[in-house]
């Protein structure tokens, strides 16, 4: 599971940074800032599951999860392929 996170992501939700991929040696907010000018995203890996899920399955940070989280509904395809990779059942439709 990979989650690209920009700039108003960290600043919504600045835990994003720690769970990111290691970030270079010595960087600091202004540098990250300057990555993200340039193109760049945090690359935030969790294996078959977010480093943010809870134990009970539930989203730690979901009021200030990041807009690709934000852009994935309950069900959908890709919903549904994130959570057999995870090992999680299917959603059933409402």
């Amino acid at each position: 599971m990979i989650v690209e996170a920009y700039d108003l992501d960290v600043m919504r939700e600045p835990h994003l940074v720690g769970a990111a991929k290691p970030l270079r040696e010595n960087q600091t907010w202004d540098t990250l800032m300057e990555d993200f000018a340039a193109g760049k995203c945090l690359m935030i890996a969790g294996g078959n599951a977010c480093k943010f899920l809870s134990d009970t399955f539930k989203c730690a940070v979901y009021p200030t999860r990041p807009n690709a989280c934000v852009g994935m509904e309950a069900g959908d395809e890709q919903c549904q392929y994130a959570r057999a990779a995870a090992g999680l059942d299917p959603l059933e439709p409402v």
